[in-house]
C-alpha cells in the first residue's frame, strides 16, 4: 500500500473516524490503535475509500460503522457491538455492524463481537444488512456477534454475514464462518435471503439457527 500524499490518512481517535465522512474513493485509511467509541455519539458514515485496520479494532459501536460501503475495509474487528434497530416503515430497512449496506464494496478479514437486533421488516447482518448494488466481495470475515430480527409477515432477513444479496450483480463470497446465534424471520447462518446464483466457498456455520419462516445453515 501506498502510505504517502494527499489521500493518506493515519486514524487512531473516534473524531478522526468520523471525520472520513464524504472522503473520495482515492482515501487510503490506516488505523493506528484500538478506537474505543463507548462514550461516543457515533452515528454511521458512508464511506468510499479504503480502510486497513492492520488488526485493531473499533469498540462500542451502538450504530452502524458505516451508512453505505462503497469502498474496501480489510484486517479490521468490531467489539462489543450493541446495536437495536427499529424499522418504522420510512428509515433504512437494512442494518450490519460494518455498514447498512455494501454497494460495490469489498471486505477482507473483518470480524464482529457482541449483540445486533432489529424489529420489523429489517434485513441485518454482521457484515451488512444489504447488498444494494455492484460487484461486491466478503472474504475471510467471522461473526461471533447474536442477530436477531422479528421479520413482518415474511419479510425482513437476519444472516451470520449477511442479511440479503438480492440487489448484488455478483458476489464472491468465500472464506467466511458464523459461531454466533442467528433468529429471524428468513434466516441463514451464512446469508438470510437470497435469490441470485453465486458460489459459496469454504465457508462454515457453527452458530444455531431459527426462523419462523425460511431456515438454512
Amino acid at each position: 500500500h501506498i502510505r504517502y500524499g494527499n489521500y493518506y490518512r493515519q486514524v487512531s481517535t473516534p473524531s478522526q473516524l468520523a471525520a472520513l465522512s464524504g472522503t473520495d474513493a482515492n482515501y487510503e485509511v490506516w488505523l493506528t490503535g484500538d478506537i474505543d467509541l463507548t462514550d461516543y455519539d457515533w452515528t454511521a458514515i458512508d464511506f468510499r475509500g479504503k480502510l486497513y485496520g492492520e488488526g485493531y479494532s473499533v469498540i462500542g459501536l451502538t450504530d452502524s460503522l458505516f451508512l453505505t460501503l462503497y469502498g474496501t475495509v480489510e484486517n479490521l474487528t468490531l467489539e462489543d457491538v450493541n446495536l437495536v434497530y427499529t424499522h418504522d416503515g420510512t428509515n433504512v430497512a437494512s442494518f450490519g455492524a460494518l455498514c447498512r449496506s455494501i454497494n460495490g464494496g469489498t471486505v477482507d478479514g473483518v470480524n464482529v463481537y457482541g449483540t445486533i437486533s432489529s424489529t420489523g421488516a429489517v434485513d441485518v447482518g454482521a457484515i451488512a444488512g444489504a447488498i444494494s448494488g455492484g460487484n461486491v466481495s466478503i472474504t475471510n470475515s467471522k461473526n461471533y456477534a447474536s442477530i436477531s430480527g422479528t421479520g413482518v409477515s415474511g419479510s425482513g432477513s437476519s444472516g451470520g454475514i449477511l442479511g440479503s444479496t438480492s440487489s448484488c450483480k455478483a458476489l464472491v463470497f468465500s472464506g467466511n464462518g458464523n459461531y454466533g446465534t442467528i433468529s429471524g424471520g428468513l434466516t441463514g447462518g451464512l446469508i438470510g435471503y437470497s435469490n441470485l446464483s453465486y458460489t459459496i466457498k469454504d465457508c462454515y456455520n457453527y452458530g444455531a439457527v431459527s426462523g419462523t419462516v425460511y431456515v438454512g445453515g
